[in-house]
């Protein structure tokens, strides 16, 4: 374990907070969750008057995540992951990364706070074990599990009141682990896996020395169609690509009343999931479109005329598919104006850990999805690494509490310049 002149700070904070599970793993490392001694505030949704302004700017960032990846490519996201994660650091952003923040996600302070609480607050209702979810036999009732964590690195000195807000708001459990270290890693991987049910095997961040946390969020989704797909239905079918290449797909195939839009030559259509706990809105570009490139104009028009339609019998061919993912945020954010957060210099962060140049280090995301007769089964998880000015290695302390020689040596000859004892200050 590294050993470093801020120890004291981590032993403290770590004692500051409530067990809420079991202390070791076996192997050395922790396997509980600690939290700070708040209770947990659940924000209903007619509270929070700022929803709407957080789905629109969450929607937004999500699409220009996807109009910023490799055209040819597959890239499956989850902006509700990412805007969590985001508004939990935004608890601990201060001056220009605030303000960076504030206009990423479309809110500021307690409003938004209180926002991305009640929005978790939605899925809340139908929680359940990520562990139980079966790819082949989805769960009779929608499942969606949402959880947060923080990560402190050993060496951490982070603010009580920051833990403590993220307990509050984000129900978030915190660990301590040597994050510059394969043993740290570890301790994000388990947490990684317990929270996507397996469906993501490993944690994104890179074990680093400057690491001080990691902020966790992960989105878990298991949902049947409201009408099913027939398999006997499903067709061999050709799948043209983007460069006009044609690859075979198996098609699931359905007739049913659907709400169905169009505008400018695009065609949307929405998928129910049962229980009317969802819906999968399916957009088709014209022939040649890259439909991650959808005027916002053009996309307005779809959602208004999605809501106004009645439903028509729609023949829907869709391609049974599973895609998987993982984006580096840090581009993307600095591309989109959040720029601060990842200046050591900034002072963005001071409101995670006063005077340490605290900065994002790394920020990616991981995603998978899987859609099939049955309907989806999704997962992501958010990963946000907090760096900070890398606190010097202790190997020898040296203290010159007693009379002392200094000799000033010229480097190239060796020659003593200057040789002096100290033996006093009288």
């Amino acid at each position: 374990m590294r050993r470093t002149l801020v120890a004291v700070s981590a032993t403290f904070l770590a004692s500051s907070l409530a067990a809420c599970g079991g202390g070791d793993g076996g192997d050395g490392e922790p396997s509980g969750y600690q939290r700070a001694d708040v209770e947990f505030r659940q924000v209903a949704l007619g509270d929070a008057p700022d929803v709407q302004a957080v789905v629109d700017a969450s929607d937004a960032f999500g699409l220009d995540l996807l109009a910023a990846a490799d055209p040819a490519e597959n890239l499956v996201i989850s902006p509700a992951s990412a805007v969590i994660a985001l508004a939990m650091l935004g608890e601990g952003a201060t001056n220009v990364g605030a303000a960076e923040l504030d206009a990423l996600l479309g809110s500021s302070g307690d409003a938004r706070t209180e926002a991305v609480n009640a929005l978790a607050g939605v899925l809340a209702a139908y929680d359940g074990d990520p562990g139980s979810v079966d790819d082949e036999d989805l769960p009779e009732s929608p499942l969606v599990h949402v959880a947060n964590n923080v990560v402190l690195d050993d060496q951490a000195d982070v603010t009580a009141a920051y833990l403590a807000r993220l307990a509050e708001f984000y129900d978030a459990g915190v660990q301590v682990a040597d994050l510059g270290s394969d043993a740290g890693t570890k301790v994000l991987d388990v947490w990684v896996r317990e929270h996507t049910g397996g469906r993501i095997e490993k944690s994104a961040i890179t074990p680093r020395d400057d690491l001080r946390l990691v902020l966790q969020d992960a989105v878990l989704l298991a949902a049947r169609w409201q009408q099913e797909f027939d398999p006997g239905a499903t067709r061999e079918g050709e799948f043209t690509t983007a460069d006009r290449g044609v690859q075979p797909v198996d098609l699931m195939t359905t007739l049913q009343p659907l709400a169905y839009a169009e505008s400018d030559g695009w065609q949307a259509v929405e998928l129910p999931y049962r229980d009317g706990f969802a819906v999968a809105r399916l957009v088709l570009p014209p022939e040649g479109e890259d439909p991650a490139a959808i005027p916002a104009t053009t996309l307005a028009a779809l959602e208004d005329g999605l809501q106004r339609a009645g439903t028509l019998q729609v023949q829907l061919s869709l391609p049974r598919f599973e895609v998987d993912s993982t984006t580096n945020l840090t581009e993307a954010l600095k591309a989109l104006g959040v720029q601060a957060i990842f200046d050591p210099g900034a002072g963005a962060l001071e409101g995670i850990g006063p005077g340490q140049e605290l900065h994002v280090g790394q920020a990616v995301q991981q995603a998978t999805i899987t859609v099939g007769e049955q309907g989806t089964v999704a997962a992501a998880v958010t990963e946000i690494g907090v760096a900070g000015t890398a606190a010097p290695v202790v190997d020898v302390v040296f203290v010159a509490d007693r009379p002392f020689l200094m000799v000033v040596e010229e480097a190239t000859t060796g020659w003593d310049l200057f040789q002096t004892v100290v033996r006093t200050f009288d």
